[in-house]
């Protein structure tokens, strides 16, 4: 499946369920939206991290993952602040609506993860993704599109290889 659309597809549910929150005036209407965002949760946070990762370069993986992390536990420390100066809940979560439908347009614009790609051998696929990842880097110019199109890897050589063995047998 990849790692885009179960992304893509907890993020939509959990924001269409934080909107029926928005609007809720039932307690326990409330409290099931807010089992059913735990319960999307899981896509948003491992689904996420592993896609945010497979985008970075190695070197910077940790740093970035570690601050993403702290990012999302920040969030229940910003409430508890939030909530102390002021009892008005409906600005915070109109941000957090805003928040969430930018992200959501952000990832419906990323590519697919290049190493999922790789994995499920879409060679031509995940070529494609590296010429985007280059062009977003700035680094096009250093790049040819057409040794980007003629590259292969090592697992589509070995593939190829033996391809050609089993064309000969």
């Amino acid at each position: 499946m990849g790692r885009k659309k179960p992304y893509l597809v907890s993020l939509l549910f959990q924001e269409v369920t934080y909107l029926f929150i928005y609007f809720s005036t039932n307690l326990h209407f409330t409290i099931f939206c807010y089992l059913l965002i735990g319960l999307a949760a899981g896509g948003r946070v491992a689904v996420g991290t592993m896609y945010l990762g497979e985008f970075i370069p190695l070197k910077y993986q940790t740093s970035v993952i570690t601050g993403m992390n702290i990012g999302d536990a920040s969030v229940l420390i910003f409430h508890a602040i939030w909530y102390g100066i002021s009892p008005n809940w409906a600005p915070l979560h109109f941000f957090g609506l805003c928040y969430g439908a930018f992200i959501i347009f952000l990832v419906f614009n990323l590519p697919e993860s290049p190493k999922f790609l790789y994995a499920k051998k879409r060679f031509d696929e995940a070529r494609v993704v590296f010429m985007h990842i280059s062009i977003q880097n700035g680094e096009a110019s250093y790049i040819n599109s057409a040794d980007v199109k003629h590259m292969v890897f090592d697992t589509e050589e070995a593939q190829n290889k033996k391809n050609k063995r089993a064309l000969k047998d």
